[in-house]
């Protein structure tokens, strides 16, 4: 079992007070109940039978959750962090997520924005600002939301235009020069017709320091904007228009490199501080460096790294009341532009140089009708989504054939540089319908299936790109003659299809024990489309590049119940069993998406108590057992742990209100604990990421009317260098590890009209 004690947990959520906690919810930021649309129709979360985590914007800003990684640290069963390697975030839920860095993949847990799944994995990281709620759903989303959604999906929900005005804003200070900016402005434009002007920006020195005296790494400077219109002319016609827009101008790619081999096993370990593996010093890579001290916020690189983005939309959503029916439409258009470098090594030398660029465009179209007859409800639809992608990437090693053969290779530099330009095309449709039956008062059937046609192209050309004779050749990129950089030498380029159709659905039956109780038991398939690989280095075959899609079959056990007024708690449990689960494995300098079974069991508990006037404490724990099966090791075929999935997570939140008169001081603690993880399907010891404790704490002085607030945080007290991602290079003669920021602090101040 798995467990998530964590604060109103509900999708879709609109906040409203519950009436039976009126003992506590003046000045408790967690005694309201959630309103949720997961069935996509509104009623109370502790009705519906689904796991489900919602943070309102309250909430939300209260934790400081500003962008979408940090829902990992107050989320059970749930990870997220910026890959490495790219401009790609990855979503873990339940121990389902793609690792590959690549930005053409789908990910098997969505992303959603106000309704429309976002298909490139680059827009997932876009700055949580002005929103009215965030809602993490765990577990397969085969029927309503299936697109792709094996482990669950994040669902973003802007706040819309108010029909009065109101306006506000929020200007904060931090370490590293830290300055971060957001406001909106809202209010009636016309009769029936409401605007929304919401903003956000960021930046940074950075939190890394560069020993080689240049600029601080890691700096961050991203801006966001988001407008809209909603037309209203009577209770039953609601149209939206959003626009949004996502600049970032960030200097990343760096890494924290350890040395490291292959040993005779071959298993990839640590070198040793006083064993000279490579004839180059002791401790030290095949290049003869090791960094001298152990501060992972410290680099030496000798190319800054950056990390472009440009990301747009458009959305158009229509509700339509047609007597007992209601009709819902939601067209979008999305375009991402990116363009990533890394210093690969890290270190004063030319070793090895990443780059990475995308130009994305994404349309979709869901049409949805409601019907609600009392005993009986049901929803049906369609949806279309198309996604063409142009991407572009290059692996460079300078110096790698002059290390090892100086003869042949006197130049310095003698570049072979694997590159891939490649396209993705792919069009998918799918039909979907789902019904509910009340049995009796107590007891509710629901059952729902989605038949989607999937239909994705690739082109792609790989070649190696040298400016020396023969450094490709001796680097190993053209000794086989069938693999893709050599086909590609040999002006060809692959031209490869995956069409299917398959079906994904749920069955699930609520029984309401009391008021106040609901245990559910649901049975669901879950299905991710298949897609291609391409590898790093372009060593991979034509028939290598595919792999299957992903089928799950999910059972899960869960209840939500209200004790007593102030006091929620919520439990579920799985069984996970996968048909061609997609796992990544990085091997050598080759990346793959392999097809694998495997076996998870896990579950959530979750609970928020408010017993009394400005008391929040709120907790959450999460378990998980899951294999991987029949992965090939240096040691045998074996069973391994999915990327990037602890066994335990925890986290937890204390929060007083204390009444001033005139004034109101809230003071505020909160914390997460994640057990160790690996970076790889291969689980060897240099992809080991250690346990860590992550401790933070806010204040906030606001007078009784609540117009403005002024606050001081501090995040990761304890200095905690925990790790996001790890990449085994030990070919190369080292491990490169990515760590999340230190300790930060500042002040900030709000406003509200």
């Amino acid at each position: 079992m798995s467990a998530s004690i964590f604060v109103c947990g509900s999708a879709y959520a609109q906040t409203t007070t519950e009436s039976t906690d009126t003992a506590s919810e003046n000045n408790s930021v967690f005694s309201q109940e959630i309103v949720v649309t997961a069935t996509r129709r509104t009623e109370a979360a502790s009705k519906v039978g689904i796991s489900i985590t919602a943070l309102s914007g309250e909430q939300l800003t209260n934790l400081r959750i500003n962008e979408p990684e940090k829902l990992a640290l107050v989320t059970p069963g749930v990870t997220i962090a910026k890959a490495a390697g790219s401009a790609v975030s990855v979503i873990t839920i339940r121990g389902s997520g793609n690792s590959d860095f690549a930005a053409h993949h789908e990910t098997p847990s969505a992303v959603y924005f106000d309704g429309v799944y976002s298909g490139a994995a680059t827009a997932g990281s876009f700055p949580s600002f002005d929103l009215e709620r965030v809602e993490v759903l765990r577990g397969p989303q085969g029927t309503l939301f299936g697109r792709n959604a094996t482990g669950g999906l994040v669902h973003f929900l802007s706040k819309k235009p108010a029909d009065k005005f109101e306006a506000g804003g929020e200007l904060g200070y931090g370490r590293f020069n830290q300055v971060r900016a957001e406001a909106y402005i809202s209010g009636p434009v016309a009769e029936n017709l409401s605007a929304r002007l919401s903003g956000f920006f960021t930046r940074d020195d950075g939190n890394v320091e560069n020993l080689n005296g240049g600029p601080r790494l890691g700096a961050q400077n991203r801006l966001a904007g988001r407008f809209q219109l909603l037309y209203a002319p009577s209770s039953d016609t609601e149209v939206r228009f959003i626009a949004r827009g996502f600049r970032e101008r960030s200097r990343d790619g760096i890494y924290d490199p350890v040395p490291s081999y292959v040993d005779a096993n071959g298993s990839s370990q640590f070198v040793p501080a006083n064993v000279d593996i490579y004839g180059s010093g002791a401790g030290k890579d095949f290049y003869g460096y090791r960094e001298a001290d152990k501060n992972p916020w410290t680099a030496s690189p000798d190319v800054i790294g950056r990390m472009d983005k440009d990301v747009y939309g458009f959305t158009l959503s229509l509700r339509q009341n047609l007597g007992d029916l209601t009709l819902n439409s939601l067209t979008d258009f999305t375009k991402v532009q990116s363009y990533y470098l890394e210093d690969t090594d890290s270190t004063p030398f030319a070793q090895a140089f990443y780059d990475a660029r995308e130009n994305s465009e994404q349309l979709s179209q869901e049409l949805r009708i409601n019907d609600d007859l009392g005993a009986f409800r049901w929803v049906g639809g369609v949806y279309l989504l198309q996604l063409d992608g142009k991407y572009n990437t290059r692996f460079s090693l300078p110096t790698l054939a002059n290390l090892f053969d100086p003869v042949a290779f006197p130049q310095t530099v003698s570049s072979a540089t694997p590159t891939s330009a490649y396209q993705v095309k792919t069009k998918t449709a799918a039909l979907f319908f789902q019904a509910e039956q009340d049995l009796s008062p107590a007891v509710t059937l629901i059952a729902g299936a989605r038949w989607t046609w999937d239909d994705r192209r690739l082109n792609l050309f790989g070649s190696c790109v040298e400016n020396v004779a023969g450094a490709c050749a001796f680097d190993g990129f053209l000794n086989s003659p069938d693999i893709i950089n050599a086909l590609g030498a040999a002006g060809q380029s692959i031209g490869l299809t995956q069409k299917g159709n398959d079906w994904s659905g749920r069955f699930e039956i609520d029984w309401k024990v009391s008021p106040g109780t609901l245990v559910y038991a649901s049975a669901s398939k879950g299905l991710k489309g298949g897609g291609f690989t391409v590898p790093l280095d372009g060593l991979l075959r034509p028939d290598q590049l595919p792999y299957r899609p992903e089928n799950l079959y999910a059972y899960e056990l869960g209840f939500k119940s209200r004790i007593m007024p102030g006091l929620r708690i919520n439990g579920s449990a799985f069984y996970y069993d996968y048909k061609n689960f997609q796992t990544f494995l990085f091997s050598g300098l080759t990346s793959v998406i392999l097809n694998k079974q495997g076996n998870f069991k896990g579950g959530e508990l979750e609970i928020v108590a408010t017993p009394g006037r400005g008391i929040d404490l709120v907790g959450g724990i999460s378990y998980l057992d899951a294999k991987v099966e029949d992965v090939v090791t240096p040691t045998g075929v074996q069973d391994q742990r999915p990327i990037n999935s602890p066994k335990w997570k925890l986290n937890w939140l204390a929060r007083k209100s204390f009444d001033l008169g005139e004034y109101a001081l809230a003071v505020q603690y909160d914390g997460n604990y994640s057990d160790r993880r690996y970076y790889n399907v291969v689980n060897s010891p240099v992809v080991e990421a250690p346990s860590f404790w992550v401790h933070n704490a806010s204040v906030t002085l606001s007078p009784a009317a609540g117009r403005w607030k002024v606050a001081a945080f501090v995040e990761n007290i304890g200095n905690k260098a925990y790790i996001n991602s790890i990449f085994d290079l030990s070919t190369l003669g080292y491990t490169i590890r990515k760590f999340a920021r230190q300790r930060t602090y500042g002040l900030s101040v709000g406003v509200t009209y």
